[in-house]
């Protein structure tokens, strides 16, 4: 899909941008496996649908992809039909890595379907510093959340062959989903 926006480019640079080879930034999963993204796009200049969200994380399972960075907002607080489309991808083996969000609010006291307390099938990720402190946007939470990955000043891959920094859990999430 066409990024309109750089978003999508800078998480997959995190994620998989080329190590050693002299060129730009390197990616945290570059240097230990063959990465390989699948880039899908349900959110447009108008927002996005859950419905679309769902669809294409379905696809994603359906195409065998085991892990989904999910760096995208709009948390859905109560949604039974993500949720189950959350607990079939992990049936399948699939893993939901989600950002937590960038309100600065306590997950725990107000849960999302991906980052919720209950929801144990996905790994719910904060921002921080490059001091290792917990970014001053990212949401936490004691039980909501689990890890919390570099998420300020990111330099990564953008839009048109450039690059660019960026803050937000967005991408503090492809950190994480590159480790795993």
């Amino acid at each position: 899909p066409n990024d309109v926006d750089g978003h999508g480019t800078h998480c997959a640079g995190v994620i998989g941008a080329v190590a050693d080879n002299g060129v730009g930034v390197a990616g945290v999963a570059s240097r230990h496996v063959q990465v390989r993204i699948m880039a899908l796009r349900f959110i447009g200049a108008n927002g996005g649908a859950r419905s679309d969200a769902i669809r294409a994380l379905e696809y994603a399972v359906a195409m065998g992809a085991k892990i989904s960075s999910n760096s995208w907002g709009g948390g859905q607080r109560n949604s039974p039909s993500l949720e189950f489309a959350i607990e079939s991808a992990a049936a399948a083996g699939h893993l939901f890595v989600a950002a937590a969000g960038n309100e600065a609010e306590d997950m725990d006291a107000s849960p999302t379907t991906q980052c919720g307390p209950s929801q144990n099938l996905t790994v719910c990720v904060a921002s921080t510093t490059s001091s290792d402190f917990l970014s001053h946007f990212s949401n936490y939470g004691a039980r909501s959340v689990h890890v919390a990955a570099p998420g300020s000043d990111i330099l990564s891959t953008y839009r048109a062959g450039g690059y660019s920094s960026i803050s937000g859990t967005s991408m503090a999430c492809p950190h994480v989903a590159g480790a795993i």
